[in-house]
């Protein structure tokens, strides 16, 4: 089986929070990303939480579309043990964003999937995207 083609552990969720939504492991520090909109910006800010190796950009797939954008590196926070992170910013109407939407389909290029698993992750995701913009 290749990375590709491996799914998420089944504890993980898409989960919503006023102007969020992430893939993550409910009440952990687990989370793989967050996608960020301010109401109405139609601006998504986009956090690789997890990434441990450098680079300038994250690059996501949705279905046959894959995009990447431009990436800054965070911080790490030593003392609670956190890797730098990446971030970056990609408009909520982008293909890929939209295809997302759509579908429901998201991964890190060459990663796992972070399947929508349930009913309600697919309204959060249609929230979040209904307030983006």
């Amino acid at each position: 089986m290749t990375p590709e083609s491996t799914l998420a552990p089944s504890e993980l969720a898409w989960i919503s929070d006023a102007d969020s939504i992430s893939y993550m492991e409910p009440e952990t520090d687990n989370v793989w990303i967050t996608l960020v909109c301010s109401r109405g910006t139609g601006n998504i800010h986009i956090e690789d939480p997890l990434r441990e190796q450098p680079t300038n950009t994250i690059t996501l797939v949705s279905g046959t579309i894959t995009e990447g954008y431009a990436a800054t590196m965070g911080r790490a926070d030593k003392e609670l043990g956190f890797p730098p992170g990446a971030v970056a910013d990609a408009p909520s109407t982008s293909p890929l964003m939209r295809h997302f939407r759509q579908t429901g389909e998201l991964k890190f290029q060459g990663g796992q999937e972070m399947p929508i698993r349930r009913e309600d992750e697919r309204q959060q995701i249609d929230a979040f995207f209904s307030r983006c913009g």
